[in-house]
């Protein structure tokens, strides 16, 4: 089946399932929402307020700095704990409902009939997976920063000015040849979780091994996907152009507010396909 033509049913798909749409809607909300709630009582409001407050001056010395050092000296754990609140909430919703989104993606392909209580209670399975994928990502990314970041040091503490720039050199491909690596090796984690193993640790490890046998399928997936991001874009920037043209202040108020909502809801639509699209892809 044709890229192109992969991409048609994946949209046909969300047309025939918007439900889909919810969690991703859902996160969307939660995440604004705390987001809200953190910034007014987690003391972030404050902060905010002091930084508008020093860029309405000219600032000439460390001085007019003072009442952030001693905003930070006073409020750092309440900041830090507020944050790590943030951080780890949105952690676990976002595991859930990815859970529950791509335990529909699973059964469209699977071509099975679903109820959206049925996805979120069997989809609610895989949320320590989907948190321990998570996880083994990060450590992965995490541990190949380390590699680079060694790399850079030794270049720098311990070799000439030649071997420095050598070094710097191979660290620069390294880096690059790591980054795709990564980006593609890993592309098919969460498809391979839901369709054809449950064990997180196999599913990266087969992920590896899709983009090792078939490295050209990977990309050439990646690039539709980029190149269906890029259009999308395009195109609101284009309306987004048109439509500011309005007459009045109500109008124009209104154009803005229908824009915020409409790139939201387009940017979650595309961000759904582009699962399903993957999805679709791993046994193409």
């Amino acid at each position: 089946m044709g890229y192109f033509k992969t991409l048609s049913k994946a949209v046909n798909e969300i047309f025939r399932s918007p439900i889909v749409l919810l969690p991703k809607i859902l996160y969307v909300l939660f995440f604004n929402i705390f987001s809200l709630l953190l910034y007014r009582f987690g003391k972030f409001s404050d902060l905010h307020t002091l930084i508008s407050n020093l860029q309405t001056n000219v600032v000439t010395n460390l001085e007019k700095f003072e009442p952030i050092f001693k905003f930070f000296q006073n409020n750092i754990v309440h900041l830090m704990v507020s944050f790590c609140i943030f951080v780890i909430a949105t952690f676990i919703v976002g595991s859930g409902l990815m859970a529950f989104t791509y335990y529909m993606l699973a059964e469209i392909v699977k071509k099975r009939k679903f109820t959206l209580y049925n996805a979120w209670k069997k989809g609610g399975k895989y949320f320590w997976k989907i948190v321990l994928v998570r996880i083994l990502i990060y450590l992965i990314s995490v541990l190949f920063a380390i590699f680079i970041g060694v790399l850079a040091i030794v270049a720098y503490k311990f070799t000439s000015k030649f071997y420095t720039i050598t070094l710097a050199s191979i660290a620069l491909v390294f880096l690059i040849l790591g980054v795709i690596i990564l980006k593609f090796g890993l592309m098919f984690s969460y498809a391979i979780l839901f369709l054809e193993t449950k064990n997180p640790f196999k599913a990266i490890y087969r992920s590896f091994l899709f983009f090792k046998k078939r490295p050209m399928h990977v990309f050439y997936v990646w690039l539709v996907i980029l190149l269906v991001n890029i259009a999308v874009a395009l195109g609101l920037m284009i309306f987004n152009l048109f439509s500011s043209i309005t007459i009045g202040e109500i109008s124009k108020t209104f154009v803005n507010y229908f824009m915020s909502f409409f790139a939201l809801f387009v940017g979650i639509f595309t961000d759904v396909l582009g699962d399903l699209y993957i999805f679709l892809n791993l046994k193409s």
